[in-house]
């Protein structure tokens, strides 16, 4: 497919394909997974305050799931909804209004 995509290139045709392989490794370890979720996505990480709120909740959920927390980097995205979603090996986002609610006391502690 990646050779379809670039066949209209020319003479630019092998570099363009290998920054686009490059591309896909770079994003597979953990700092370009850190860069995209940050930079593509519009991730922010917990403050401390944060994660001390979430903290009994990610620790029972990363149990259930036979995760260690270092394993796991969790983020904040903007959404006045409940929610949350995974986005690569290891990043975790939850939305502000997930963390609000969470904060009064709309969601149960034990997730």
């Amino acid at each position: 497919m990646a050779l379809t995509l670039t066949a209209g290139l020319g003479r630019w045709q092998g570099p363009a394909l290998l920054a686009w392989l490059s591309v896909g490794v770079l994003v597979s370890t953990p700092p370009g997974e850190r860069l995209a979720a940050r930079l593509i996505l519009g991730f922010r990480p917990l403050s401390s305050s944060q994660q001390q709120l979430l903290e009994p909740v990610t620790t029972a959920a990363l149990a259930r799931c036979c995760l260690v927390p270092a394993a796991i980097d969790w983020y904040v995205q903007p959404g006045r909804r409940p929610n949350a979603c995974i986005a690569g090996r290891r990043t975790i986002a939850v939305t502000q209004g997930a963390l609000e609610s969470f904060l009064a006391g709309r969601l149960p502690a034990d997730l």
